[in-house]
């Protein structure tokens, strides 16, 4: 038989036996912001040549399996039917987005302490602080930029008004050495007082923010007040809505010449009152903190505070069950 012999009784004999195989890696891959302490990664299957065939590659860890930010080595060997091997390597390196801010302070009242609206009829004031906005929003910037200390203090308050509790801001900004503070405020004051509210509690807001750009505060993020739903009884803690559509329009104009940024709760809560505000018609439910958070979170991540940003990532954050 053409290209074949017989040698001594044997079998045929190929003439022209193959070298070992040879194997060539990808360049090495990096890949800048990523959110989040892990990201999946596709790369290129390293090509082998030469070899008796079948030659199989294999490479851990494998494309498309999550790899962890940082450098990490992936090593290829191809293998051929004669188990002769041949091995590459390449390095994937995941930058993680860095967020520039990581003290917050959140500053306002029951609605940011996270004071439970279901339950004043049994107890008048119920503190859920694990399902806060505050404690919400906490969660979701550890999960999208983990192991880089982003910390939320709570400062909110049960029964304050905004228009007495400016004397306590500067002192509360030094002891947790803030770099940002949250907005949320004026519930009181306007369900106490209704539409002769409205200028007293935008000037103390104001307030509020020169006070934190004077203690070196960079970033101050001032929320809208958050619609009240209809709700009657002994419980009833619905504010007036000319009193709440008049303060945010001065929170708008507060927001552009005081260097704050606005937050628009009102209108991510704003036909979703039913589902997102309690029955005593003021505070939030559990997926109404959520709403907040997540608001308010969009404003952090606009507002530029993080390096190596290129696009606004989907917060992992899950919502806890009720």
């Amino acid at each position: 038989m053409l290209g074949l012999a017989i040698a001594c009784g044997k079998g045929p004999v190929d003439p022209t036996p193959t070298g070992p195989p040879s194997l060539t890696c990808p360049a090495d891959i990096s890949i800048s912001a990523v959110v989040g302490g892990m990201q999946s990664v596709t790369y290129t299957t390293p090509v082998a040549t030469g070899g008796a065939a079948p030659v199989t590659t294999t490479c851990a860890p494998s494309s498309g399996t999550p790899f962890q930010t940082g450098a990490t080595t992936v090593n290829c060997t191809a293998t051929d039917a004669q188990n002769r091997q041949a091995t590459c390597s390449f390095s994937v390196t995941l930058q993680p987005l860095l967020l520039n801010v990581h003290r917050f302070v959140a500053f306002g009242d029951s609605v940011t302490a996270g004071e439970d609206g279901r339950r004043l009829q049994i107890r008048p004031a119920f503190i859920d602080p694990a399902k806060s906005y505050p404690a919400v929003l906490q969660s979701m910037m550890m999960l999208d930029f983990p192991d880089q200390g982003v910390f939320v203090a709570n400062e909110g308050h049960g029964g304050v008004r905004a228009t007495d509790d400016a004397r306590n801001l500067a002192g509360i900004l030094q002891s947790y050495r803030a770099e940002a503070l949250l907005l949320l405020h004026g519930y009181n004051d306007l369900l106490n007082d209704g539409l002769r509210a409205v200028d007293p509690v935008a000037f103390a807001l104001r307030d509020d923010i020169r006070i934190a750009h004077g203690q070196g505060v960079q970033y101050v993020f001032l929320s809208t007040i958050t619609p009240s739903r209809p709700a009657s009884g002994r419980f009833n803690r619905t504010i007036d809505p000319r009193a709440i559509q008049e303060t945010n329009a001065r929170l708008v104009q507060i927001a552009s010449s005081e260097r704050a940024v606005l937050v628009n709760t009102f209108d991510a809560f704003r036909g979703r009152e039913m589902e997102l505000v309690e029955e005593d018609g003021l505070h939030p439910t559990v997926m109404g903190s959520q709403v907040i958070a997540e608001t308010f979170y969009a404003a952090i991540r606009e507002a530029g505070l993080t390096t190596g940003f290129r696009q606004l990532p989907t917060s992992n954050y899950q919502l806890p069950r009720r």
